[in-house]
């Protein structure tokens, strides 16, 4: 049996996006669980992997750093599709990167203010004053959102608060700008990363969309595919493994965690039977390697 300390988890969150611990306390957490290797992978956002590093080497712990980048397709045969793309092992130096992040930081806080003034319309007068407080200088989301509404009584708990206000189709909810596929896996390609296409099973398409995904996206430079996660079942993970088999793609493995905004859900275990050995990132660094001899 794989020792603990051998464990990893290549997917998670802090309060840097959507998160509740703090990148020292997320670092901590993966100490305090024996774990080997952990991935800081913020939506959209770098911000926290210069706290999480100086966490990281004080409790001997390997930080990987990394990104989770949404995006949509604007065409074809996934158009207007929302994918999220992974970038492991990035630079967090890397100019193109970060000015990126710092366009699609504009365009979060421009929907923010759109999501209040439809809030607004619809007869729900959420503060902005209250909002930012309940993101206490985090970077805000439609989670802070979420707790607002919640602490308002406008919504019981956070699956009701995204079920009736923050998710698409509700008249409250303003879709957001984001890069496409191409974008991101070139930005986390030129950034010295690996891009892995996250949690395929939640986008809800047949298997033989799968195929016609993981194939389009490997033409555009994709990396891998994180074929362990929480909600995957034991013949899923095997059918993404063959995929990307297929298209000579490395498997990526993570939790999802994002602390208490995601219940249930643990650093490093997920639901409280993963277990990601650590040759899952050693295959990935081995990947990375080999790309950079073949440019």
């Amino acid at each position: 049996m794989t020792k603990p300390q051998h464990l990893i988890d290549l997917h998670t969150h802090s309060t840097c996006s959507d998160g509740t611990l703090t990148p020292t306390e997320l670092m901590e957490r993966a100490h305090q669980l024996g774990l080997h290797t952990i991935a800081l992978t913020d939506h959209d956002t770098l911000d926290g992997i210069g706290e999480a590093q100086a966490a990281a080497e004080r409790l001997d712990l390997r930080l990987i750093t990394g990104v989770e980048i949404s995006t949509i397709f604007g065409s074809g045969e996934f158009a207007g599709k929302e994918f999220h793309i992974l970038g492991l092992d990035l630079d967090e130096t890397n100019p193109a990167l970060l000015a990126a992040f710092e366009t699609l930081r504009n365009f979060r806080a421009q929907r923010n203010e759109d999501m209040l003034a439809a809030f607004h319309a619809h007869g729900i007068p959420l503060d902005r004053g209250d909002l930012y407080a309940t993101a206490n200088g985090e970077n805000l989301t439609k989670a802070h959102f979420a707790r607002l509404l919640i602490r308002r009584g406008y919504a019981e708990h956070f699956d009701d608060a995204f079920g009736r206000f923050l998710s698409p189709g509700c008249p409250t909810h303003v879709d957001k700008r984001c890069l496409e596929p191409k974008q991101a896996i070139e930005l986390i390609n030129q950034g010295g990363g690996v891009a892995i296409l996250a949690h395929p099973y939640r986008y809800r398409l047949s298997d033989n969309q799968l195929v016609d995904l993981a194939a389009e996206l490997t033409a555009l430079g994709l990396g891998g595919i994180e074929a362990i996660y929480n909600n995957h079942l034991p013949d899923q993970e095997i059918f993404l493994r063959a995929v990307a088999d297929e298209n000579k793609l490395v498997i990526s493995g993570g939790t999802d965690f994002h602390g208490a905004n995601k219940a249930g859900i643990q650093l490093g275990s997920g639901r409280g039977n993963m277990q990601i050995p650590l040759r899952v990132w050693e295959n990935i660094r081995d990947y990375k390697e080999k790309r950079g001899k073949a440019c």
